[in-house]
């Protein structure tokens, strides 16, 4: 039995604000889902999404 990840969830204080930082500095697509997490996109082959 393997183990794949999905995601990442990152816990942090100012999450839109953290979230925005580390959008800008991957270059990956973000938005804010319908809970106020900030989701990172990542690109095919770079790994799973990030949410903070």
């Amino acid at each position: 039995m393997a183990l794949k990840f999905d995601e990442i969830c990152i816990d942090a204080h100012d999450a839109t604000a953290l979230g925005a930082w580390w959008a800008e500095v991957l270059g990956w697509p973000h938005d804010v889902d319908d809970d106020g997490d900030v989701v990172l996109h990542a690109p095919p082959g770079a790994g799973v999404n990030w949410i903070f």
